[in-house]
């Protein structure tokens, strides 16, 4: 089995420049729909922000053989969205934001809602090189490692309705699906499965 190491994301543009293709690559290009020509360099300056739940200080990068092969963002869902501008001053991307962002609204409402003791996953994706090398898998039981270490009752995670693959692989894990969002249409028509894995607390654990 091939050897995929854990670390923790750095502050910094190698990093943050890793975190940002995996918000765009795990939504399907959601962002460079939204954003247009500057979505990179906008979703680097948030991702750079410290203290909310894109944070760069939030995510795991798996690497194997010293090579990328897969990030992981996630945090309790309490943890701070960054506001809803994403910093842009006032133009035609901030406007374009608005605009996109109010088609899909009723998405956008499904995708934020959450209990309390949740662990969210935003995002996470596997490089094409490294697909088939079980870096999502571990990357999965690290996240759910974390979860439970900072007390959660829950993880929880979207997925694309039609990724397959992916909800087999939560689905070994525990995880059921929950909830289904409405399509966004403007966004290719894309709509989401969320998906739910239970922790068990202390008092659940069976005795020794």
């Amino acid at each position: 089995m091939t050897d995929v190491i854990l670390r923790d994301a750095q502050r910094g543009p190698a990093d943050e420049a890793v975190v940002t293709w995996d918000l765009e690559t795990a939504t399907d290009q959601m962002y460079s729909i939204k954003l247009g020509s500057r979505w990179e360099a906008t979703l680097r300056a948030v991702v750079a922000q410290p203290g909310h739940a894109w944070s760069v200080e939030r995510a795991r990068i798996a690497e194997i053989d010293g090579s990328m092969a897969g990030v992981l963002l996630g945090a309790p869902a309490a943890t701070p969205m960054p506001e809803g501008s994403l910093g842009l001053a006032w133009g035609w991307t901030r406007l374009r934001l608005w605009a996109v962002s109010l088609s899909g609204r009723a998405f956008l409402n499904f995708m934020s809602k959450h209990g309390p003791g949740e662990w969210y996953i935003t995002a996470v994706a596997v490089t094409p090189e490294a697909r088939g090398k079980g870096v999502g898998a571990v990357l999965l039981e690290d996240a759910i490692t974390r979860a439970r270490d900072a007390g959660a009752t829950s993880v929880t995670l979207d997925v694309d309705d039609k990724n397959v693959g992916a909800q087999r692989l939560y689905e070994r894990y525990g995880f059921e699906v929950t909830g289904a969002s409405p399509p966004a249409r403007l966004w290719r028509g894309v709509r989401v499965f969320r998906m739910r894995l239970a922790l068990a607390s202390d008092t659940d654990q069976p005795s020794v």
